[in-house]
């Protein structure tokens, strides 16, 4: 019987333990979190006014390009 109280005191003191835990966890998570700004308060992206026309389409030409599509171009350096 003896026993019985031992286990259920520690029980007792282990659950007590965990709820204080828990509670100071969440919180610190609270306080953490006070102050953080999330996406929610991202500024807001200015937009570009939009042009009053659709700018022309430029005329295909029939001149060849300079290099071929295919052929690789070293960083920095010009392909002409």
């Amino acid at each position: 019987m003896q026993n019985a109280r031992v286990v259920m005191k520690s029980t007792r003191v282990v659950m007590k333990s965990a709820v204080i835990f828990c509670a100071v966890a969440i919180m610190a998570g609270g306080i953490a979190a006070c102050g953080q700004k999330g996406p929610l308060y991202l500024p807001q992206q200015q937009s570009k006014p939009q042009p009053d026309a659709a700018p022309a389409a430029k005329p295909a030409s029939s001149a060849p390009a300079s290099a071929p599509a295919s052929t690789p171009v070293a960083p920095g350096t010009d392909p002409s």
